[in-house]
């Protein structure tokens, strides 16, 4: 939350989260967006997929 608005990739969320330190490509971190998404009801919209680079938190207008 403190980098809102700055996209992180993938590789820095498995780094930065879970320490783990992923030389292939993993569609877990895409798995756990997507429940997140939905426990966050409406509020899951926030969670924005940036294309080829991983996930950010969108403004709150």
């Amino acid at each position: 939350m403190r980098r809102k608005g700055r996209a992180l990739s993938r590789d820095n969320i498995l780094t930065n989260v879970w320490d783990i330190a992923a030389d292939v490509t993993t569609r877990a971190i895409d798995t756990h967006v997507k429940s997140l998404r939905k426990k966050f009801g409406k509020m899951g919209s926030l969670i924005e997929t940036v294309r080829g680079m991983g996930y950010r938190f969108s403004e709150i207008d």
